[in-house]
């Protein structure tokens, strides 16, 4: 709290003196806020944990966004979509008197949208590159089919996990060693359209 003491001289020449008291609190402001990245998309929850702050005013350090880089929001979230990179997060709060802190922080964002392609696997039993697959993060959609050299359908599965092991759907006789043909149709999160890969894969006993 402060105290405000003020003379007045209302006679310049009889030096009268009048005087005004007034008290009043200044409050400080200090602006502070987390955050953790949430969903399959780079989405980022952001959340306020300022003291005595009023308004809001966020800067996502994300122009490719437009307007959507700025909320007036205490607690907001922001996309960074399939945008990777380091972003300089910045957070100002403004106090009922006016006053303002700012709070920075720094962001890495990884937008996961990788595919590993293989062309041969060697399914003898030696417990090395024994099934066939695909290493994929981040996927919505995913199917691989095999077919032989007649255009028959020997493997195919929707779950990137499962690998095939030369075997017809897995299961029964062996498959010969030779060329097979695979597609995988699959697709990203955060992507609308969907992705086609085809190529030969080579089982070597």
């Amino acid at each position: 709290m402060i105290r405000l003491k003020i003379q007045v001289d209302s006679n310049y020449q009889r030096h009268c003196f009048d005087t005004f008291e007034n008290s009043f609190t200044v409050t400080s402001v200090e602006a502070s806020f987390g955050f953790e990245s949430v969903g399959l998309c780079s989405e980022y929850l952001f959340y306020d944990s300022s003291i005595n702050g009023d308004s809001y005013s966020w800067d996502f350090g994300h122009p490719a966004s437009a307007s959507r880089n700025t909320s007036n929001l205490q607690n907001s979230t922001h996309y960074y979509g399939k945008d990777s990179g380091d972003y300089k997060v910045c957070l100002t709060v403004t106090n009922p008197q006016g006053c303002q802190d700012s709070s920075c922080a720094d962001i890495r964002v990884d937008y996961l949208a990788e595919l590993s392609l293989y062309n041969i696997f060697t399914p003898n039993g030696d417990g090395m590159n024994e099934e066939f697959f695909f290493e994929i993060e981040n996927e919505r959609m995913y199917h691989l089919l095999v077919y032989n050299r007649y255009g028959e359908r020997v493997f195919d599965t929707k779950q990137p996990q499962v690998g095939w092991n030369g075997r017809h759907q897995n299961q029964g006789k062996e498959l010969p060693d030779g060329t097979y043909f695979y597609v995988l149709k699959y697709g990203y999160h955060c992507e609308k359209e969907d992705r086609l890969a085809k190529g030969i894969v080579e089982i070597v006993r």
